[in-house]
Order: C-alpha cells, then structure tokens, then sequence
C-alpha cells in the first residue's frame, strides 16, 4: 500500500472543516496545523482560523510567519503562507504593527523561466493594508513606498486600501498616485518608480478612492480625468463620478460624452445611469431612441440597474419596441429578462 502523503491529508482534514462551524476542538486542531511545514497547509489553515475569527489563534499565526519569514524560497514558495497568515491577522483585526512592518519590506525572488519573480508583491501590499487599521505613526511614510513600489501588484493592494480609508492622508497619497501619472516614464531609485501605461487601472482605482473619500473636494479633479487619453483612466473617472451621485455627477458626464474627441463615449453611458437622476434616463432613453445601434443597445444595458424598478422598465421597452433595430432588443431581452 502506497504511504500516505502527510501533507495531502492534513488539506483533506481542512477542506473538510471548512464545511463545518467553528468549534473550540476544531481550533485546537488549527494550532496544530498552523505549526506544519508545508506552506500550503499552514496557508489554509490560516485562512480558515481568519474566516472563524479564531482570535486565539493570533500568536500562532505571528510565530508562523517569523518562520516563513527565514529561508522563505525553500519554507514558503510563493509566499502562499505569509500572505494567507498576514489576510487572516487583518481579518482578525490584529493592530500590532510590528509583523506587518516586517512584510512590507520583504521580497522574495524566485526563479522562473527567464529570470525571476517577486512572489511578495501582493504580500507588501496586504502589509500596508493591515498597517493602515494600527496606531502606528509612520504608517502613511509606509504607504508612501507602497504606492510607488516598483511591482504594479503591490500598487494596486496599496491604492485599493487607501481608497477605503477615510483620511485626510490617505486622500493625499492617493492624489500623488493620479498626478505622478502625468510625469510618464523616468523612474526613481531603488525599488520606487514613477507609474507607466500598465498602471492605468490602478489610477482609476486612485480616482474611485478619492471620490469616496473626499467626493465634493475631488469632483473636479477626477472630472479632469474624463478626457484622459487612456481609457481605463477615463472609465474610472467615469463610474466614481457617476457612483458619488452628486447634484453636479450627471452634468458633468453628460459634457464629457457632448464634447468632441477623447475617449470611447460608451464608457460614459453606465456612470450617468449610476447617478440615479432623472435627467439621466431621460437623457440614456434619447440614445436608445435616436442615436446609433451600439450607443442604443449599450444605453439599454447601462439602463439595466433600473431592472426592479416597474415604472421605469415599462418606459424602456416602450423606447425599445418603438426603435427598428434588432441588436437593441435583443440588448434589453438580455438586460431586463433574463
């Protein structure tokens, strides 16, 4: 008979409990597996010890990822431990700063075909994450790093964090992550960089978080992005705009899409139909009754967030059965009835 895999056994016991409710027996049997050397059991078992808000379980956890931390190539490829452990501490609402400022400036090269990777990326950023819940002075000089870390992976954690973070300096690095866009490619010393076209999603990001966080201050900042030359940058000017719902949101998309030039005008249907205003649909049910076949079908799916609202669905498909075009309704066919 083939020996058993220990390992192997160990993530069946897991995916098992995983299943179950937590137990005082059950996190027992977490400890202990929190303490075995494969990183991937120890990953899920973290995992499981944050969904259980197993908090007894957070000295474990830290000394788990002091051990990971030491020949971390060989104990932990693809930091699938470190990472699983450090979600499982924010999950746990652990606000001792110090094993997140240890992750911060960890990086792990691994070989791959070609060279190497930084299999910490994301890692740095889940630090900064947890970081930013502590009472830690220089939390936002750490962020700062983040922001600018020259992995777009641990950009992106870094930005999406922030941008749920109510503060008047998280507002600030968020807007040095938008403006340090304009400054094209360069680059800094060291491990810090200037963002390039591969961060265009994470600027959107930056432009969403400013608008939930500040939203009256940084309206027509993030407007001045509309016409962005990038339309990932655009759209998500767009949708913050459109999700703030301000008295002024739909306006300003509506002069964005009027104005010659600049980006795809389909981006702009979906975050006017998000500002909720009734000079919105009115405005969304004129391009589906008069303008072009894609712009009327794609106003029909932005219109679809109104799908539960019977006055409204009522009034579409009028506007629908009464335009002589197939791709439109069958874009409301799918939006509205199935």
């Amino acid at each position: 008979m083939p020996k058993k895999d220990p390992s192997q056994e160990a993530l069946d016991a897991l995916r098992a409990m995983e299943q179950d409710e937590p137990t005082e027996a059950g996190i027992d049997h977490l400890r202990k597996l929190l303490e075995h050397r494969s990183n991937h059991v120890v990953g899920r078992a973290a995992r499981l010890g944050g969904a259980w808000k197993a908090g007894r379980l957070i000295p474990d956890l830290l000394r788990g990822f002091e051990y990971f931390l030491k020949d971390p190539v060989k104990r932990d490829p693809g930091c699938v431990a470190k990472r699983a452990i450090i979600e499982a501490l924010v999950a746990l609402e652990h606000r001792e700063p110090e094993v997140y400022l240890s992750g911060v400036r960890h990086v792990q090269p691994e070989p791959v075909f070609g060279g190497s990777e930084d299999t910490a990326a994301v890692l740095r950023g889940v630090c900064g994450e947890g970081l930013l819940e502590c009472r830690y002075t220089d939390k936002y000089l750490v962020l700062a790093e983040l922001v600018m870390d020259v992995d777009p992976r641990t950009r992106r954690v870094a930005v999406e964090s922030l941008g749920r973070t109510d503060t008047p300096e998280a507002e600030l690095l968020l807007r040095m992550v938008v403006l340090a866009d304009r400054l094209g490619d360069g680059g800094a010393p060291g491990r810090l960089r200037r963002p390039d076209e591969e961060d265009a999603d994470i600027i959107a990001s930056a432009l969403q978080g400013l608008m939930a966080i500040a939203p009256d201050r940084s309206l027509e900042f993030v407007a001045s992005f509309l016409r962005s030359d990038k339309d990932t940058v655009a759209e998500g000017a767009a949708l913050a705009i459109g999700e703030a719902r301000l008295p002024a949101s739909f306006s300003i998309l509506r002069r964005a899409y009027e104005a010659p030039g600049g980006p795809d005008l389909l981006l702009f249907l979906l975050p006017m139909a998000l500002t909720r205003d009734e000079q919105a649909i009115e405005f969304l049910l004129r391009v589906v009754e008069d303008e072009a076949t894609p712009y009327a079908a794609a106003a029909v799916e932005a219109l679809a967030i109104y799908r539960g609202d019977p006055v409204c669905r009522a009034r579409i498909a009028e506007v629908v059965a009464n335009r002589d075009g197939r791709q439109v309704t069958q874009a409301f066919r799918a939006a509205f009835e199935e």
